[in-house]
């Protein structure tokens, strides 16, 4: 006797969805279905439209996985009795609800039985005769009109902003998104009109000055006093040149300089960036985006300079004001300090197996957040069973609508459930695994920027310190760290 076959289809709609958590999470709540019901999850198909929208039924259209499934059932490879397991009916299709149905119809009409996982039903051709056509066009229509709105929305703000620039002195904006950080010299006022900024324009005209005068990156910062670093100030000019970055459109925002000015800076820019230098002979800042001043909290940033045939390295505290002699520091700790000891001492503290051990167990707060997540869960299956055994009693369209925004609140419930378990259970493991297997300065600070939220470091001398690193989930490390002065060769 064959063994019962299941095929699971997995659909979101943009690429960036790719780097969350949905693919993982539909393939398992597949594989566990298939698993706890006597199922053989087949794989011979590919059924994954990534990156696919079910709005408009580009899902179902030619040389896509739902479109193959069809051709999969006329060929005979799929046939009566297998099962097609889906998180929930708003990926098979978000197209009007007729359109859904249609798509639906067809696949259970040829004996092919659809579960959806998050609720645990199954729709075959009997049951859509009866109660469950109700709830699957109540389903389909509020993931339709969800998408229909979001669609307006940002049809309208896209419209709007374009049309609030289109006779800008600077040249109309293009490619604007609702929620898009604005450049450093723009400001939005209260009516959302975008204009420059009085004080940050000056500050840019005068950086862009400095620059086309022949001063560096490195010098430009410094005479920022506002803690900018050498990478910022490069973004900030190819802003202002309106130079494209891999990857992004150029939106032509509002300029403090003039055409001349910019065009001089477009130039200037690409045929350094076109220059060869010599190749650094320093690492990376294994604390970029993490490392603070455990005196002030400000940024610490790291620097080096050259002696003889010797490379030292330093962490700088942005807190503290160019040294001209007229203003005190505002930082009340050491100016600089070496580089080297804190590092090495933060990259032995988490390779160590010991210390490994007494992070994962500094992690109570996820325990927490998951008895909660699954506490909620309950309560929203509990409310939803109820109100199918309302519908059950007195079926109604009011009621089938209740029981669908059930259903949907427990379904989200659900997936916060199966988010916070696999925080509590992997996140820190894997990030300590990351660090152990890291081969650069970059990759060390990828796994950091996993496991924590920032690394305080207070300098007590030369060769010594205090650590102070925050976990994202748990209380914050504290040690001390003693380490031998060394150097870099050339």
């Amino acid at each position: 006797m064959s063994q019962k076959r299941c095929f699971s289809y997995v659909r979101f709609s943009t690429s960036e969805q790719a780097a969350g958590d949905s693919l993982r999470r539909q393939t398992e709540l597949a594989r566990r279905w298939a698993a706890a019901n006597g199922f053989v999850l087949d794989e011979s198909l590919t059924l994954r439209d990534l990156g696919v929208s079910a709005f408009k039924g580009a899902n179902m259209r030619s040389g896509n996985a739902l479109n193959e499934f069809h051709r999969a059932i006329e060929q005979g490879t799929v046939t009566s009795g297998d099962v097609l397991l889906l998180e929930s009916l708003d990926r098979l299709s978000r197209d009007k609800p007729r359109q859904a149905l249609r798509a639906l119809e067809r696949i259970v009409e040829a004996g092919v039985d659809v579960v959806t996982l998050l609720d645990n039903k199954r729709y075959t051709a009997s049951s859509l005769d009866g109660l469950d056509l109700m709830m699957a066009l109540v389903t389909m229509l509020r993931a339709h009109d969800e998408s229909a709105t979001k669609s307006v929305r940002a049809k309208a703000a896209i419209a709007a902003l374009d049309a609030r620039f289109a006779n800008s002195a600077h040249g109309p904006v293009r490619h604007i998104r609702p929620g898009r950080k604005l450049p450093y010299w723009i400001s939005r006022a209260s009516d959302g009109r975008v204009h420059v900024d009085r004080r940050r324009g000056a500050l840019v005209a005068r950086t862009v000055r400095l620059y086309l005068s022949g001063a560096s990156l490195e010098q430009i910062a410094r005479a920022s006093a506002l803690g900018w670093t050498k990478l910022y100030v490069s973004r900030l000019l190819r802003q202002v040149a309106r130079l494209p970055r891999p990857g992004r459109a150029v939106t032509a925002w509002p300029i403090p300089i003039t055409p001349d000015d910019r065009a001089r800076l477009a130039r200037l820019l690409v045929s350094r960036s076109n220059s060869s230098g010599r190749p650094s002979t320093v690492a990376d800042n294994l604390l970029v985006g993490l490392g603070k001043c455990g005196v002030c909290g400000a940024r610490l940033r790291a620097t080096s300079y050259k002696r003889t045939s010797k490379i030292y390295r330093y962490f700088v505290c942005t807190g503290q004001k160019p040294d001209n002699g007229t203003a005190p520091r505002p930082c009340k700790g050491p100016a600089s300090f070496p580089y080297l000891p804190p590092v090495a001492a933060i990259s032995t503290f988490f390779i160590d197996a010991a210390h490994a051990n007494a992070i994962l167990a500094r992690t109570p707060d996820a325990g927490l957040a998951v008895v909660k997540a699954r506490q909620h869960a309950e309560r929203c299956a509990k409310h939803a069973l109820d109100a199918f055994h309302a519908v059950e009693a007195a079926p109604s369209a009011a009621l089938a609508k209740l029981y669908v925004d059930a259903q949907a609140a427990a379904a989200a419930a659900q997936s916060a459930v199966h988010t916070a378990e696999e925080r509590a259970r992997w996140a820190p493991r894997k990030a300590l695994q990351q660090l152990r297997d890291a081969a650069s300065d970059r990759d060390v600070n990828l796994a950091l920027r996993e496991l924590c939220t920032d690394i305080r470091v207070t300098s007590t001398g030369p060769l010594t310190g205090k650590l102070r690193i925050s976990l994202r989930i748990g209380t914050p490390l504290e040690f001390v760290y003693k380490g031998k002065y060394s150097h870099e060769p050339a």
